[in-house]
């Protein structure tokens, strides 16, 4: 079920481990009159094409940091994927987070401006 909200900034990678194709979607939850970016939510999803139709995984994918902006997905070399993002709640610092292995939840952070 894809809840009602606004979306952006979708991100899509091939898993090689799990053959899907896998989004990754930022998107507002809209609840009155006004609208403001400071609930902003991940939703993942999976298909077996990229023109999909994809599944919805994740409404809510939990972040090391709530309240993150720009972001991109990565996937290297070794098949670990990683998303990078903004977060706002901490100085706009750079966060990377691993995926899981299926790339549908996050497993950890590091802050590259922490070092």
């Amino acid at each position: 079920q894809i809840p009602q909200g606004i979306y952006f900034r979708p991100h899509i990678v091939f898993n090689p481990i799990t053959k899907k194709f896998v989004l990754w979607v930022r998107w507002l939850n809209v609840t009155g009159p006004t609208l403001s970016d400071d609930s902003t939510l991940y939703l993942t999803a999976q298909a077996d094409s990229l023109a999909g139709p994809y599944t919805v995984a994740h409404v809510s994918v939990p972040m090391y940091y709530a309240n993150s902006a720009d972001d991109n997905l990565f996937v290297d070399d070794d098949g670990t994927a990683y998303i990078a993002h903004t977060c706002r709640n901490c100085s706009t610092h750079i966060v990377v987070e691993r995926l899981s292995r299926d790339y549908l939840l996050c497993e950890g952070a590091t802050d590259p401006a922490s070092r």
